[in-house]
């Protein structure tokens, strides 16, 4: 489950931003061609901006992952809706030498990816709490965590224990004998 908990975060971390570095694209080419009557990004970079602090939250906050999760699904339908308002300012126009607008190619992978992040924040989600009751049923159990920080020893030999220690060889007792001599 961590496994999966950990993929889920980080397929959640390359949509996002390469759908914020498409938005920030986007809003720069929107307001260099002077292109501000046609279409007003500021819904895109408000969803944008809604979706990245979900992410940074979700990811710095261990235990409190429910409000971005929050945030994010409720900035989704506000990526929706700023991407069909992006594809109908620009519709797809082809002339003779070149395309000009946004294919629905072009709106999916740039923009519209960007609602695969609140989906893979939620399978994060849901394998995290997998996994935190897994834990605390092995717990209740009494079986020890994968980690054993209790600072006993991992090891037992045989001096550890009550038992006597073997006999050493005869040539061995008999160099430490000399050595004691000396």
């Amino acid at each position: 489950m961590r496994t999966m908990e950990k993929l889920c975060a980080a397929v959640m971390w390359v949509l996002l931003t390469i759908s914020s570095l498409f938005t920030a694209v986007a809003t720069i080419s929107v307001y260099v061609n002077k292109s501000n009557s046609v279409y007003s990004p500021t819904l895109l970079l408000i969803s944008t901006g809604l979706m990245l602090v979900a992410a940074i939250v979700y990811t710095a906050m261990p235990r409190g992952k429910v409000i971005p999760l929050v945030v994010s699904v409720l900035a989704a339908p506000l990526v929706a809706i700023a991407t069909v308002k992006l594809g109908e300012a620009f519709p797809e126009n082809a002339d003779l030498f070149r395309e000009v607008g946004l294919t629905a190619w072009e709106l999916v992978y740039r923009h519209y990816s960007m609602l695969g992040v609140p989906l893979c924040m939620f399978a994060s989600f849901m394998s995290y709490r997998v996994r935190v009751r897994e834990e605390k049923q092995l717990a209740e159990a009494g079986y020890q965590s994968i980690y054993d920080l209790s600072g006993d020893p991992l090891f037992e030999d045989a001096s550890s224990n009550d038992t006597p220690m073997p006999k050493k060889k005869r040539s061995v007792a008999a160099r430490e004998r000399k050595a004691k001599q000396q």
